[in-house]
């Protein structure tokens, strides 16, 4: 109901904005949209088009392993999922090239159109073939869209307002992941799965239609006159259209690799590896029922959101990421060791403890969501301060450094199940991730240049 609210608040504020900004276009007549108007309109439009993006995805995603996995005659496999983050990884690089030429708006109206594609095919081909294509589809057209989103933002927002604008992918993203993943799993019952997916048709064929008329193009000459869009004045010409020397360049950039090892990929292991992977299982263990493990991992994306937006607040008032990012290492890192000490033996309870323990367990979560807001958004922001950005463009390294950074979402559960196997446990596992966490903030203090 929370998330179902939050969803509800986001596209009413969007409607509420849109008609604000007629209005006072009408009273401004001759005079023109100011800069303020521009921004809000683009940003208004672009807030209630990536929510619903988001939700065409989230809707299938309850129902998803244990359809395939009947349609596949009983045997678990993962074919679509690696068609989906492979697709959706890779494709984010040429995308990047083909934002920083301006073609921001035609990426994501790509974008929709391949998620609707994907889930077009799935609905009508439900075989093991069909959902793999149909989820890779999906897959690039998500990673599309989020590079053109990204450019977007870039684009229209002035460099003070640029995190906060960033925060809005991570805001309406745990939005959609909670709400949407609630309303999915309810229609699964009522419907099965082949009308969700032509429900989430339906609802990508109404987003391209809002997204051709109300999404401004941000190469509109209007932005740049009144000082909105900060255009990158580079050779755009000589650049490769599918980004693959930014990508190279990339990786010879001391800051950009730094920021990448000792900050992006492990704050993306802690999110896919201990809170959503870790985490659930050691609550198992410990008896409590898959639907309180559910509210809490609602209750942890709520506050991811809060976090996220006023971090970001905050980041584009100081200018200060590279202390956010030291500080997320930190906090995190002590996070993991509090959780991983607790369900590893490490830290040692008296007897008859349990509310201590669940106050010392609701700390760790606190504590990791903390770790988590001060670095989703300003990372991003830090990113575009990179050497590499300023020769190669914002877009196409934030896509670059988009498609690195999945890395860690892919090997955050590998990487912590091996861990297991060396510790013994689990929680020995987590805990020793927590501790070379902090020592990657140390090493990232001590190293990066950029503030």
């Amino acid at each position: 109901l929370i998330s179902c609210g939050l969803l509800a608040n986001i596209i009413l504020e969007a409607g509420v904005m849109q008609l604000a900004l007629s209005v006072n276009k009408e009273k401004l007549g001759a005079m023109g949209a100011t800069p303020d108007l521009l921004k809000e309109q683009a940003m208004g439009a672009m807030q209630t088009s990536y929510l619903v993006m988001g939700l065409i995805n989230a809707l299938t995603l309850p129902f998803l392993a244990p359809v395939i996995q009947e349609i596949a005659d009983g045997k678990p496999t993962s074919l679509p999922f690696t068609a989906f983050f492979l697709c959706f990884a890779v494709f984010m690089i040429p995308a990047g090239g083909l934002a920083e030429k301006g073609h921001t708006k035609a990426l994501l109206i790509f974008g929709i159109i391949m998620e609707t594609l994907g889930c077009l095919l799935v609905s009508m081909m439900p075989t093991l073939a069909g959902i793999t294509i149909g989820r890779g589809l999906s897959g690039l057209g998500q990673g599309v869209f989020l590079v053109g989103f990204q450019s977007f933002v870039v684009s229209v927002t002035p460099p003070s307002e640029r995190t906060q604008g960033q925060s809005l992918k991570v805001i309406i993203r745990y939005a959609v992941l909670v709400a949407g993943s609630a309303i999915g799993s309810l229609m699964y019952v009522y419907l099965d799965y082949i009308p969700v997916f032509m429900i989430s048709c339906g609802l990508g064929a109404l987003m391209l239609l809002y997204i051709l008329i109300n999404l401004p193009d941000p190469n509109n000459p209007a932005f740049q006159m009144h000082g909105t869009v900060i255009l990158e004045k580079q050779e755009k010409e000589k650049k490769s259209v599918f980004g693959l020397g930014a990508a190279l360049h990339s990786l010879c950039d001391l800051e950009f690799m730094k920021t990448l090892l000792l900050s992006g990929i492990p704050s993306k292991v802690a999110v896919a590896g201990v809170a959503m992977f870790c985490f659930p299982m050691l609550l198992t263990e410990k008896g409590i029922s898959s639907e309180s493990i559910g509210r809490y991992l609602m209750l942890y994306y709520v506050a991811c959101m809060i976090v996220s937006h006023w971090i970001a607040k905050y980041a584009d008032k100081s200018g200060k990421t590279k202390s956010l990012l030291v500080w997320s290492a930190f906090v995190g890192g002590a996070s993991f060791v509090l959780l991983g000490g607790l369900t590893g033996g490490a830290i040692q309870l008296p007897a008859g403890s349990e509310t201590l323990m669940i106050a010392l367990l609701a700390a760790s979560v606190f504590l990791g969501v903390m770790a988590n807001g001060m670095n989703a958004a300003p990372v991003v922001t830090h990113i575009g301060k990179t050497p590499v950005s300023k020769v190669e463009g914002r877009k196409t390294i934030m896509a670059v450094y988009g498609f690195f950074e999945r890395m860690g979402h892919v090997a955050g559960p590998a990487l912590l199940v091996y861990g297991t196997t060396l510790a013994g446990s689990m929680g020995q596992a987590i805990m020793y991730f927590g501790i070379t966490s902090i020592v990657m903030g140390i090493a990232f203090l001590a190293l990066s240049k950029i503030k």
